[in-house]
């Protein structure tokens, strides 16, 4: 097995246990895209806020989409168009701004539509270089795709609030990272 063959199959180990979980969440901070997996749980985050959470949460820094039977539903570049009215887009848009964006508009009208309840993880296709496909039911799937030539981290798989390893890729290669508890 080469390097490649043998990323992949690291890959696939790791997001294996997504099988049969339901994604039920996305949300967004500047570019980074979080989504929710498997039975929801209720945290503090490092602020000490009550927050409900995914028992597995996939953090996303580098290209991803959401794609249905009709199109793509919502990717990662509609964050630089405004919620509402995408084709104008008005000198003073701030796409860092959570809940501005039609990538927030569209990623909520989809987490809270008819197909909200369908979305269990039926099979993971990886692909080279950390990218990945979660076919989903209904018909839909979650792509992410690295989209750089660099090591900063593209994406992060973990169990958020438990002590658990945080598995990150990076340069086309996986990482395992040990919790660490914030200070």
């Amino acid at each position: 097995m080469n390097n490649i063959e043998a990323e992949k199959a690291e890959v696939e180990a790791v997001l294996r246990v997504l099988l049969g979980l339901p994604l039920w969440a996305a949300g967004r901070l500047l570019d980074l895209e979080w989504f929710e997996f498997g039975a929801r749980h209720v945290g503090k985050d490092h602020r000490g806020r009550e927050r409900e959470v995914g028992e597995y949460a996939l953090h996303t820094q580098c290209s991803w989409r959401i794609a249905g039977p009709e199109g793509i539903v919502v990717g990662s570049r509609d964050r630089f168009r405004p919620r509402g009215n995408p084709e104008e887009v008005p000198e003073d848009f701030d796409c860092n701004k959570t809940g501005e964006t039609l990538c927030d508009e569209r990623t909520e009208a989809f987490f809270s539509g008819p197909c909200k309840d369908s979305l269990i993880v039926e099979e993971i296709v990886v692909g080279d270089w950390g990218a990945f496909s979660l076919s989903l039911g209904g018909g839909f799937a979650l792509d992410v795709f690295p989209d750089d030539s660099l090591d900063d981290e593209n994406w992060r798989f973990f169990q958020p609030y438990c002590e658990t390893p945080h598995f990150v890729l990076a340069g086309g290669t996986l990482k395992k990272h040990e919790y660490h508890p914030p200070e």
